[in-house]
Order: C-alpha cells, then sequence, then structure tokens
C-alpha cells in the first residue's frame, strides 16, 4: 500500500506540473489566465508578452550557465521522462484493471556490459567512502540528488542498495555520490554540506549526513537546508570546521566533478548506479530507482 501511495503520489506531481506548464502557455498563447482574460493594449500587448517569456527564458538560461547548456537539459529531461513512461503505463493501466502498481518494469533497466580498467576503477573509488567491505568484490556507485523525489523513493522505499548489500554480504559495497541533475533548490547546498561533513568529520559524518537528509525527507516534503547545522552537528562533526567549507562552498568542486562523473557513463538521470566488478573491470549501470531485483540482475551480470 505504501508503493501505491507513493507512487499516486509521483503522478500528482507530474500531472500538476503539467496542469500548470499548460495554463502558463495558454495564458501567453491566448491572454487567459484560469479563465480571466488579462488587459493588453491593442498596440503594446504582444510586445509586452514577448518581454515577459523572453525575460522567463533568460531566468531559465541563468539558472543553467547560458541558452546551450538549457537547451540540452530540455532534450536530457524529454528522454528521462521517455524512460519512466514504461512505468507509468504500467501502473495506469494495472489500476484500470483494478490491480495494484507493478513493482518492477518489463523495459531492461541495466546497459550492457563493459570493462573498465584498474586504474579508471581506482579513479572512480579514489577519495570515496565506501560503506562495506573495502574489499568486496563488487562496487555500487550511486550518483544521487538528495531532493530528487525519485532518490528519496529509491532510499526510503525501495532500499534497494540496502537489500542488495545485505543479501550478498561481504561480496558487494557501496559509495554514495552526488548529480547535479535538475538542481532542486536544495540540491547545491545539501551536497556540500554532505561532503564538507567528510573534511570537517570522517567518513561515518559523511554517510550519517547523508542518510539523515533522506530519512527526513519525503515525495512531498524535503528536509529544509537550515536544517543542515544541525544535522551535521548530530553526524559528528568539527562544527566550526564545517560551518566555514560550508559558507565557502568548499567543496563545490568535488560536488561538480562527480556529477562530471557520472554523465561520462551516460548517467545524467537521478538516481544512477554503477555496478562493477573490481576483479575483472566488468560493470553495467542502472538509470532510475529500481526495486531490489533490478539491482540483483545487474550484479549478477558483472559475476559472469
Amino acid at each position: 500500500m505504501e508503493k501505491n501511495s507513493s507512487l499516486e503520489q509521483v503522478l500528482v506531481v507530474l500531472v500538476s506540473i503539467s496542469l500548470v506548464f499548460n495554463a502558463v502557455s495558454l495564458y501567453f498563447l491566448t491572454g487567459y489566465w484560469f479563465g480571466e482574460k488579462l488587459q493588453w493594449s491593442e498596440t503594446n500587448g504582444v510586445g509586452i508578452k514577448r518581454a515577459v517569456m523572453d525575460a522567463v527564458l533568460e531566468l531559465e538560461y541563468a539558472k543553467v550557465g547560458g541558452k546551450e547548456n538549457f537547451e540540452l537539459m530540455q532534450k536530457a529531461q524529454k528522454f528521462s521522462f521517455q524512460d519512466q513512461l514504461p512505468q507509468v503505463k504500467q501502473y495506469i493501466t494495472s489500476r484500470e484493471k483494478g490491480g495494484s502498481a507493478p513493482t518492477t518494469t518489463t523495459e531492461t533497466t541495466s546497459n550492457e556490459v563493459k570493462t573498465l580498467s584498474q586504474e579508471e576503477i581506482a579513479l572512480l573509488k579514489k577519495d570515496a567512502v565506501i560503506e562495506g567491505d573495502k574489499n568486496a568484490e563488487v562496487t555500487l556507485i550511486e550518483y544521487s540528488d538528495m531532493e530528487c523525489p525519485f532518490c528519496i523513493r529509491q532510499h526510503n522505499e525501495e532500499k534497494a542498495i540496502e537489500n542488495v548489500r545485505a543479501k550478498y554480504g561481504n561480496k558487494v559495497n557501496s559509495t554514495f555520490k552526488h548529480n547535479r541533475w535538475v538542481n532542486h533548490p536544495g540540491t547545491e547546498k545539501k551536497a556540500v554540506a554532505v561532503l564538507c561533513a567528510k573534511t570537517a568529520g570522517n567518513d561515518s559524518a559523511y554517510v550519517k549526513l547523508y542518510k539523515s537528509i533522506y530519512s527526513g525527507s519525503t515525495l512531498r516534503s524535503v528536509v529544509d537546508v537550515a536544517q543542515l547545522p544541525e544535522l551535521a552537528k548530530t553526524a559528528g562533526v568539527d562544527t566550526k570546521k564545517w560551518q566555514e567549507c560550508y559558507d565557502n562552498k568548499a567543496t563545490l568542486p568535488i560536488f561538480d566533478m562527480q556529477t562530471q562523473e557520472a554523465n561520462k557513463f551516460n548517467l545524467g538521470g537521478t538516481p544512477g548506479t554503477l555496478v562493477i566488478n573490481n576483479k575483472t573491470g566488468k560493470y553495467t549501470t542502472i538509470e532510475g530507482a529500481y526495486p531490489t531485483s533490478q539491482f540483483e540482475s545487474a550484479i549478477e551480470s558483472v559475476l559472469k
């Protein structure tokens, strides 16, 4: 029931966004706003609407560093949404038939198995906070955003990485990294805060802080950035050192570097997970939040 409720919430959010977008589009095209005609003078109405549209676009361009980046993100978001359509269609079909929401997808979520060199693996794991046996045969590298609803779902509901680590024991470890994707209001601040927890504390503080941010978030409400100092203190950091690091955004370059790292493996959306066999170099990817069974399949594919 909790899974059904969460998926319903996601669908409601998607529909709400679509309605708002359509309302804004209708306003710019016709001059109507929720059924009421806004008065534009015959001489300057078109010019004013165009100026407003241009101003809105300029704000969006500024958020992502220019028009070219904005257009690239629009294309990427289109592909990301298309990747989620099979799940949405399955859910709607199941509900219409009186069933429950599906927990798996008929689409394959992992790409073909490829190979990394030992040098490339070492570089990926350099300075990473490894959870579990550091000598494990398989490493899961999650690239995530602490305000992404699908990421919150993966951590709080599916708990796929937690589940496979419990099943495989010392054979599988994991590490949590950051990815600037949609760039929600608190995305950057939370990533900087967690990365600062490592420099102003230790690996344990890093893990405690990112997990506390997830556990305090839901699909409808995320942890407020104003809570980060207190959460960092609870995680066990040197508060003065952490605050200085956080205020100066000292770990921002690491955040951006990890985002670029995710992009190299075509993990543009969040969450995205690299599944690596540390001995053979075989790896595959999982793009999105999926049930534990998908992670198990990916692990088995690199162990062959």
